[in-house]
Formats: C-alpha cells, sequence, structure tokens
C-alpha cells in the first residue's frame, strides 16, 4: 500500500521549498521551516555584513550542533535509567 503524500509549501530565505511530506509529518516539517527562518533572521540581526548562504550554514551548523547535543544528553538519560533498571533487578534477585 502506498502511503499517500501532501504537497507543501516551505519559505526559508525568500526560497520557496515545493516539498511533498506524509501528512503526520506536516506539522513538524512546517514547524521547522519557521525554526529555521527566525533563527536566519535573529542572525541577520546580529551579523549585518553576512551574506544570506553564510548565515543559513550557521543555522545549518547550529541546529546540528543542537541535535547532536540532545541526542548526548538523551543517551545518557538512556544509560542512567538502564543502570537503575539493573540495580533494581539485582535487589529484587536478593529478595527471592
Amino acid at each position: 500500500m502506498d502511503r499517500k503524500t501532501l504537497p507543501i509549501q516551505i519559505v526559508i530565505a525568500d526560497v520557496i521549498l515545493n516539498l511533498n511530506v506524509f501528512p503526520e509529518d506536516e506539522e513538524r516539517v512546517r514547524k521547522a521551516g519557521k525554526i529555521v527562518q527566525q533563527r536566519l533572521d535573529e542572525l541577520k540581526l546580529r551579523n549585518k555584513n553576512d551574506d544570506t548562504q553564510k548565515l543559513l550554514a550557521k543555522v545549518a551548523l547550529d541546529v546540528l550542533n543542537l541535535k547532536l547535543l540532545n541526542d548526548i544528553q538523551a543517551t545518557e538519560q538512556e544509560n542512567n535509567i538502564l543502570d537503575k533498571l539493573s540495580g533494581l533487578e539485582s535487589l529484587f534477585q536478593n529478595v527471592h
């Protein structure tokens, strides 16, 4: 069964992006586009002499850096939970 996609338009840096997304992804993709545009606008205010391509590169680096940081934190939390579960399992085995 083929999944149906939805055509949407996202505008970033005055560039219209025609995308086909799954309906369940539409809200997230639109939000991502808005965040990229907001970060671009913020950087434009602070870096008036930089061209759009350079600013977009900075946005990309910033966004990916945050994603990597979140991945690291999620892995640390997961490891912490697994350690605690292992400790609980040991306690439970000692009781029986």
